[in-house]
């Protein structure tokens, strides 16, 4: 058996010591690459490959966007969700532009190619009107003629070469003629479908610009309401999520009546009734939250209600999709009378006694009436017309045109609002 040295010893553990220091060393450098900032990634418009850049770094702030809306709820935290949501629909609306930019360079490309095609159409249309015209004087001519003019049988059968040379040339003429009318056309098509996709990403970045647009206003709301104030905050959030349950409530109570085809519980007396449980958006969710206008949408369907009857053409589906109406990513739905809803509408108050609903529906007015059923919930209405001593509502969940007495009494009314 060999014993080691103590200096052999010593340079053994050295060596472990620096292999130590440098495992640990490129660890530290592959958790720095694997936390890339995104906003490292710098995408030039001008370079080729600006669109696949711009698909990286979205990729990024969607991974950035993910990891921060995982993390606890706190007023921090959501201003950099909002944040994160408005860079990255700056970031599709860049794509958008990029794609469109795109379209239209092919568009214009197409538009040489075609107008080519076209003046090379025009001159083999006009050779082939030509040389039809000498084919047919010539087969005019009689074999006796033609010996005649020529003067000698060479020189006939020289003519005879010429004319079939010039009919074979003709038919390839022809057959160039039909190639290019064939790819003029294809050509033509190819256009016409670049147009129509450049229509539809003109569209797309309307809708990204407006959505865009309600981020920075949830933003600016954001800040407004909580005063940068956590306690506030945090308030707000329980009063939210206190709504939202009651109408979960009120749903579960109500019965799990399910989806109905359109407009099947009618569309009421003046045609603005509006169902939540509607196929055509009960799947629908409400803001940026997971709630869906079947299981909370009573207020926003209410809302769509009211609206509609003052001639506005909106839906329940308008009104969940824009999130600047709702608080942060919940599907609690701010004061209307801070909102600008479809057709320029604003809710205004008023107090929920019997007298003052009934005076405003006298005057023509839709009441958005908020109920309380105690251990059930709560519940959004549209109250519509007096008859005798009664209300005729339209119920989200039940249908148009019914009693509220029916179904409800006076003194579970706790809120009154009408939209003008």
């Amino acid at each position: 058996m060999f014993k080691r040295s103590p200096s052999r010893l010593l340079v053994v553990s050295k060596l472990m010591v620096i292999s130590i220091f440098v495992l640990l060393l490129f660890g530290a450098q592959t958790k720095f690459v694997e936390a890339e900032n995104c906003d490292d990634i710098v995408c030039n418009a001008n370079d080729a490959d600006y669109v696949s850049c711009l698909g990286k770094k979205k990729s990024c702030l969607e991974g950035k966007l993910s990891e921060t809306q995982a993390q606890k709820s706190s007023l921090s935290n959501a201003i950099a969700i909002i944040s994160g949501r408005i860079n990255l629909q700056q970031l599709k609306i860049y794509q958008t532009q990029a794609e469109i930019v795109k379209l239209e360079k092919e568009l214009e490309q197409l538009s040489e190619r075609i107008n080519g095609l076209d003046l090379s159409l025009d001159r083999l249309t006009g050779m082939l009107v030509e040389r039809i015209r000498a084919q047919y004087k010539e087969s005019r001519v009689s074999p006796f003629t033609a010996l005649a003019s020529a003067g000698s049988f060479s020189e006939m059968f020289a003519r005879e070469q010429y004319v079939n040379l010039a009919s074979q040339q003709t038919a390839t003429a022809m057959q160039r003629a039909e190639m290019q009318k064939m790819i003029y056309d294809q050509e033509k098509e190819l256009k016409e479908k670049k147009q129509e996709e450049i229509e539809v990403k003109r569209q797309q970045l309307q809708t990204e610009q407006n959505t865009l647009s309600q981020e920075r206003a949830q933003q600016q709301q954001l800040l407004a309401v909580t005063k940068n104030d956590e306690t506030k905050y945090q308030q707000l959030l329980k009063e939210a999520q206190a709504q939202i349950d009651s109408f979960k409530k009120f749903v579960q109570f109500a019965g799990d009546g399910g989806t109905i085809a359109a407009d099947s519980l009618g569309k009421g007396y003046d045609g603005s009734y509006f169902s939540q449980r509607d196929e055509r958006w009960a799947g629908n969710r409400i803001g940026n939250s997971s709630e869906s206008v079947y299981e909370v949408g009573c207020l926003v369907t209410s809302v769509a209600m009211a609206v509609k009857s003052r001639g506005v053409d909106t839906t329940p589906a308008e009104i969940a999709g824009n999130s600047s109406y709702f608080w942060l990513n919940t599907a609690y739905m701010l004061s209307r009378s801070t909102l600008s809803l479809p057709g320029g509408k604003r809710g205004y108050n008023i107090s929920p006694y019997s007298t003052n609903i009934s005076a405003e529906l006298e005057k023509g007015n839709a009441v958005v009436t908020g109920l309380k059923a105690g251990p059930y919930g709560t519940h959004f209405i549209v109250l519509k017309k007096t008859d005798g001593n009664n209300w005729i509502m339209y119920d989200p969940w039940y249908g148009p045109d019914i009693k509220m007495i029916d179904h409800y009494s006076i003194s579970q009314i706790y809120s009154a609002e009408i939209i003008l």
